[in-house]
């Protein structure tokens, strides 16, 4: 982004802050939290590691998510901020796996059920052969034989011994919280049943609901990725601005 792009960013961030007297201050510490992760986290880094690569990878999406789920929240468009939460709720589980099963090279089967999937897409179509090549030759490469089924985490069956292997079942090993959180949103987004109708586009501590789930879960992130960045004095003053600011909107509603 060049110098005119970002003030511009500014000058709308600044516009949009003024008209939210109530949700502001936790907006704007949302904010300067995650640009001051994204400036000290986000860098090029050049590594042989295959590992590194994929860990970089899913923070560099996750701060990509977080950027577009700021955007949302300054136009309103709650719907998509819900659809992005879901987005890195699944991404941190993936990403939870990855690292707790990284001398297993669990990746490599991450990789290899990516490139599955892709070859069913392409089936009946003029790719379907030089698909089945490249996930053959990858199966090759990482010794892996065994086909996958289409399940969203069937990558891990060479780690975990489960009959399904469904987000709900998988989030469930972590904790059972990452599934209600998952379940919350997506009843918002679908707005589906009688009381989300109702409610959900006019309760006002929604946006607030949603800040401290992009903070928690980039929380739980980091911890993953490196935890040393959690006692880092400017990370620990920015985080908890964040969460004051969530707890003085909540009070704020309850009165």
């Amino acid at each position: 982004m060049n110098k005119e792009e970002l003030k511009l960013k500014e000058k709308f961030n600044k516009f949009w802050l003024t008209i939210y007297p109530i949700e502001k201050e936790e907006i704007k510490a949302f904010y300067k939290y995650i640009e001051y992760l994204k400036e000290k986290m986000v860098k090029i880094t050049i590594t042989k590691s295959e590992f590194k690569k994929i860990q970089n990878l899913f923070l560099r999406k996750h701060f990509d998510y977080l950027d577009e789920l700021y955007s949302n929240i300054l136009v309103g468009n709650y719907n998509s901020v819900a659809c992005l939460l879901r987005i890195i709720v699944e991404n941190y589980c993936s990403f939870y796996f990855i690292k707790k099963f990284q001398k297993q090279k669990i990746y490599n089967d991450w990789i290899l059920w990516s490139t599955f999937k892709l070859k069913q897409l392409f089936n009946e179509t003029p790719y379907q052969t030089k698909m089945a090549e490249v996930y053959k030759e990858l199966q090759k490469q990482y010794k892996i034989t065994s086909d996958f089924s289409s399940q969203s985490f069937a990558w891990l069956k060479r780690v975990l011994n489960l009959n399904n292997y469904s987000f709900k079942n998988v989030s469930k090993i972590i904790s059972p919280n990452i599934y209600k959180d998952f379940s919350n949103l997506s009843n918002y987004i679908h707005n589906d049943d009688f009381i989300t109708k109702t409610f959900s586009f006019f309760s006002q501590n929604e946006l607030t609901r949603f800040i401290y789930i992009a903070c928690n879960y980039t929380n739980e992130i980091i911890k993953i990725y490196d935890k040393r960045y959690l006692r880092n004095k400017n990370y620990i003053k920015l985080y908890t601005a964040a969460l004051k600011a969530i707890d003085k909107n909540i009070n704020c509603f309850s009165n």
